[in-house]
């Protein structure tokens, strides 16, 4: 008859048997470290060095004293610019040589040139009083110039007086040549004197 201590050595034999295998299947776990075993974290020479650039920015900021906001000045008002200077006024002379000069390059209307011409002949003739003659009147297509010689200057400037009567009534120019002469340009109708340069 078997022994009784046969059997649980059997069973003990297979229990451990059956621990080796589970041991053998099963993959071995480290421990896992301890946070006080951790290597401690470095920080970067590159960034320990900004960030010391920045801390000593920010202190010095802080050590600055406040300063209250200064009210905004407005700038100042440009400079008036002076004044245009006037224009030069035209003198007689002036005017003078230039109703000259367009009278004598003007083409010639004789239907119109030689009434008008009659008419103021006929008007010095009457109107210029004693001792004043008509020297000369000459007509092209706008205007007419004329001289007219007086014995005295009473007598030039009565005549004067009466210049805006027809046909000398369309605007015209007068400029005194000195020895009681009178020469002055008379406009046609619907044609007003040339406009001087700078007039």
């Amino acid at each position: 008859m078997p022994s009784p201590y046969y059997g649980l050595g059997f069973a003990a034999l297979a229990l451990g048997a059956l621990g080796l295998v589970f041991a053998l299947r099963e993959p071995s776990r480290a421990p896992a470290p301890r946070a006080q075993d951790a290597p401690p974290a470095t920080i970067p020479t590159e960034m320990s060095r900004e960030l010391a650039v920045l801390r000593a920015e920010v202190a010095a900021l802080k050590a600055q004293p406040r300063s209250s906001t200064a009210t905004p000045v407005d700038p100042a008002p440009p400079a008036a610019l002076p004044p245009p200077s006037p224009p030069t006024p035209v003198t007689p002379e002036a005017a003078r040589a230039h109703f000259d000069e367009v009278i004598e390059s003007e083409p010639w209307d004789p239907a119109w040139a030689r009434e008008e011409e009659r008419s103021i002949g006929a008007f010095v003739r009457e109107e210029a009083g004693d001792g004043a003659a008509l020297e000369s009147v000459s007509c092209r297509s706008s205007m007419c110039r004329l001289r007219v010689r007086f014995a005295d200057d009473g007598g030039r400037e009565a005549f004067k007086l009466k210049i805006g009567l027809p046909p000398l009534n369309n605007g015209g120019f007068y400029q005194d040549e000195g020895e009681g002469r009178l020469v002055f340009f008379a406009a046609r109708e619907g044609h007003p004197l040339p406009q001087v340069p700078g007039s």
